[in-house]
Order: C-alpha cells, then sequence, then structure tokens
C-alpha cells in the first residue's frame, strides 16, 4: 500500500495545477515544497491560455480578485526600425479575453493555498534529496523537512515539478542544452515607471498593461508594468557578456544598458529602482531527454524551458501541469491505458515546447522584419488552416502551438486559444472511438488478456472518477 496515489515536488504554478486537479478528482496526493511561500520568482508575464488552465483549476476568480494587472497584448521595438508596434489578443480570440501580469510572490502564493482548499496535503520546508526505484519504477522519494529529519514517502507516480532544479531529470542526466540560446537575465524592480501609453500614444489606455519588448544591440529588455508604478524590467543577454563581472559590475553593466535605451530610459525617467541588489537568472534553453518513465512525470521547468521572449513559462507549466494530471487521473483509473497516455502526455506537451524553441531561435536569429516572424509562426501552424501570418503570430504569443484544422479559426473566437482537438481531448473527455483504439493497442501487445476484456470499457472520462 502506497502512501499517496500521487507525490509532487515543488509548489510552483506547474506542481500546484497537477495537485489541485488529482486532489478534486478524489485522489491523495502529497506536494512537497523546499521553500515556504510567499517567495521571490521571475516569470511575471502570463498568456491566455494560463487563464483556461485556472478556470479549470476553480481559481481563476481569485486571480481576478487579486488586482492583477490585466495584460491584452504585448508591444515590440523591434524590426528594421524603432517604431512601436503592437498585437492583441482580441484580433484571434474574444474581446473579453487577456492574461496577467503578475507578482509571483502573490500568485504561486494563491495557487498553493488553492491545493491546499481542494485537498491536497502541502508540505513546505521540507528538500527532496532522491527519488526511490524498485523494479525500475519509481516509487517514492526521500526528503528533509522543515525540522531536518529524513523521511521517505511512497505513492503510484511522482510529478516532479521541481522547477530548474529538476531534481529527478539531473539526477537521471535527462537534461540537453540548447547552446544558440545561452542566455542570462539581469533584471530588477522599479517604482515611479510611467505608463506605457505615455510613449506609444496611439495605445489603447486598455493595453497599458501589455508587456513591452525593446531590442538593444546585446540582447533586448522587458517592460512590464505590476502595479500602477511598479514595473519589472529586465535585460537578456548573451550569458557570455556577463561573465567574469563581479555584482556592481554587473549593476553598473545593467543600468547603463537602460539609460542608453531611448524608449526605457523614457518610461523610467522619474523611477527609482527598487530592488537592493540586482537578481540574475540564467536563461539557458533546455528539454530534457524524457518527460515520463515507469512511475513518473516531469512538467514545468523541471522538463523543458525554452526562453522569455515570448513568455511562455508559466503558461506553458500550468498546461503542462493540466495534461500531467490528466494523463496520471487516467492511468490510476485504468493502468491498462497507462503507456497509451503517458506517450499522448509526451507528444502533446514536447510538440508545443518545440513550436515555442523554433519561434525563439526564428527570433534571435537577427531578423529585422516583423513579417518574417509572422511567417515563422505560420510555418509553425497547419498549412490548411487559413490563417493569415499575422493571425498566427498573435495565437503562437496567446499560448496556443498546435495545428490548426480549416475548420477552427472561428472556433478561437470563442475557446481562447484551444484548437476544438485539444478542447475535446483535454477539456472533456477522450471520446469511445480513441479509447477503443487505445485498448486495440495495448490487446495487441499483450496475448494474455481475454477477448472480453475490451467490452468493459464504454466511454471513460479522461477529468475525473475513480
Amino acid at each position: 500500500m502506497h502512501d499517496y496515489d500521487v507525490l509532487v515536488i515543488g509548489g510552483g504554478p506547474a506542481g500546484s495545477t497537477v495537485a489541485t486537479l488529482l486532489s478534486q478528482w478524489g485522489r491523495r496526493v502529497l506536494l512537497l515544497e523546499k521553500e515556504h511561500f510567499p517567495r521571490h520568482h521571475i516569470g511575471e508575464s502570463l498568456l491566455p491560455l494560463a487563464s483556461r488552465v485556472m478556470q479549470r483549476l476553480g481559481v481563476l476568480d481569485k486571480v481576478e480578485q487579486a488586482n492583477f494587472v490585466h495584460k491584452l497584448g504585448a508591444t515590440y521595438v523591434w524590426g528594421k526600425t524603432r517604431q512601436p508596434w503592437t498585437i492583441s489578443f482580441s484580433e484571434m480570440i474574444d474581446d473579453t479575453t487577456h492574461a496577467y501580469q503578475v507578482e509571483r510572490a502573490r500568485f504561486d502564493t494563491l495557487l498553493l493555498e488553492h491545493s491546499r482548499e481542494c485537498g491536497a496535503r502541502v508540505q513546505e520546508g521540507c528538500r527532496v534529496t532522491q527519488a526511490l526505484h524498485e523494479d525500475g519504477r519509481v516509487t517514492g522519494v526521500r526528503y528533509v523537512d522543515e525540522t531536518g529529519a529524513l523521511q521517505v514517502v511512497s505513492s503510484r507516480f511522482c510529478v516532479d515539478a521541481s522547477g530548474q532544479g529538476a531534481i529527478m531529470g539531473r539526477s537521471m542526466r535527462f537534461r540537453r542544452f540548447n547552446r544558440p540560446l545561452r542566455n542570462i537575465a539581469l533584471y530588477a524592480y522599479f517604482r515611479g515607471g510611467k505608463p506605457l501609453v505615455e510613449y506609444v500614444h496611439d495605445l489603447s489606455p486598455q493595453s497599458q498593461g501589455n508587456i513591452f519588448v525593446v531590442t538593444v544591440d546585446i540582447g533586448w529588455i522587458w517592460y512590464i508594468p505590476l502595479g500602477d508604478t511598479l514595473f519589472s524590467v529586465g535585460l537578456v543577454t548573451d550569458a557570455s557578456l556577463a561573465q567574469g563581472i563581479n555584482q556592481e559590475g554587473r549593476r553598473k553593466f545593467y543600468l547603463d544598458t537602460l539609460a542608453a535605451t531611448p524608449e526605457i530610459s523614457f518610461l523610467l525617467r522619474d523611477a527609482h529602482i527598487e530592488s537592493e541588489s540586482l537578481y540574475t537568472q540564467s536563461d539557458w534553453s533546455y528539454i530534457c531527454r524524457s518527460f515520463q518513465g515507469p512511475g513518473y512525470l516531469l512538467v514545468g521547468d523541471a522538463a523543458c524551458f525554452v526562453d522569455p521572449i515570448l513568455s511562455t513559462g508559466v503558461t506553458l507549466a500550468m498546461d503542462g501541469g493540466l495534461q500531467a494530471a490528466l494523463a496520471i487521473n487516467t492511468a490510476l483509473s485504468d493502468p491498462q491505458l497507462t503507456n497509451w497516455v503517458m506517450n499522448w502526455y509526451e507528444e502533446q506537451y514536447r510538440g508545443k515546447f518545440q513550436s515555442f524553441l523554433q519561434m525563439a531561435v526564428h527570433w534571435y536569429k537577427g531578423h529585422r522584419n516583423q513579417d518574417a516572424w509572422f511567417w515563422q509562426a505560420k510555418q509553425l501552424m497547419d498549412s490548411s488552416s487559413n490563417l493569415s501570418i499575422r493571425q498566427a503570430f498573435i495565437l503562437l504569443t496567446a499560448g496556443f502551438a498546435a495545428g490548426l484544422s480549416s475548420q477552427e479559426p472561428l472556433e478561437l473566437q470563442e475557446m481562447g486559444g484551444f484548437s476544438s482537438s485539444q478542447v475535446k481531448t483535454i477539456y472533456d473527455h477522450l471520446d469511445s472511438a480513441i479509447l477503443e483504439q487505445a485498448h486495440e493497442n495495448v490487446m495487441q501487445q499483450s496475448t494474455h488478456e481475454p477477448p472480453a476484456l475490451r467490452r468493459r470499457y464504454a466511454l471513460h472520462h479522461f477529468d475525473g472518477g475513480a
């Protein structure tokens, strides 16, 4: 008898998404988080796809009540000229669709507390030291609790959502780096910055919550509104430019770059830096060789990290958490489907990562033509979708990274970034035909199951029930 059905390592957006959903579906869930929340974290700019996941979690109303800044799109100074240009999510999704700019300390705490309220057992101050294996399967972990005592816990499935620490991915030597995206982010918080609309005069007042992305010779700068006067400002540049420089030198390098960038220096003219020290985050793009195996799954930054240019981090993590929860719940309900549904999880998650990665790599290749990015986005979508190149780009920047059928653009206006096939598979259930196919595959792989087995399965709901 296992102590828990599911053990989740990490209480960030990916981990809390998995824990909340599985707890809502009646599973026994333990979540171990090494920090005590609230805690600081980078990654404040979300995409509309994340809002749909939050709606699924039953936490969207709480997020809205927290008064985070609404993000209606993105504004760029990136191209052949320094003329700002803007995309709005409403160009492809309904007019009410927006994302959020969030202070991660508050946002992550809100999600984690929601997991508790939904029935997950959440233990903070617990550092996982080792995954336990039995007959080639992960069966639990060893961890040090907040008193310093060594503990052992067992579970039917283990989810590594430990972020870039990647407890299992590192120990299994799964991680593979993308050398061309060897970047570093230097960032701080400013109080008293100007709203974006004061620089981009044709921007509507409702869109002043947009992320502002500005190119510079050595990389690019983000300008994210987190409140009326609070802004996150980051510089992403090649990691080699910051090597061998101490903290004071990095701070000067960062501030000098902001001052030399006309758009940013204007917006920060009357602002003062609020951070006591400059934050640094290595943004090496990577992916793990495998996202799943016997008894375990990797999700969020523990599985892969693209690059901050498209603001996909939290959104990809929460969407992956949703898919991980669906896969695990199905495997617990029907163990014969385990291999099939885990492969489904990996295929879905890895495919989205690859689409975002290709777009990020293209972005950094020095293309200075706006249409070049739009064409790249179009190539990542189904050629039969009849999307314009601008529409394809907007879908990607909203978090959507999958092919479309020719019937789907209008449906997207209602579904907010999910294709109808994703909605059918993820938000509703696997239909009987798909399940029959899955069971056919299982039956073909085993000569020991009686023919009557397949008759036990009719419509198996993918999102609830034991």
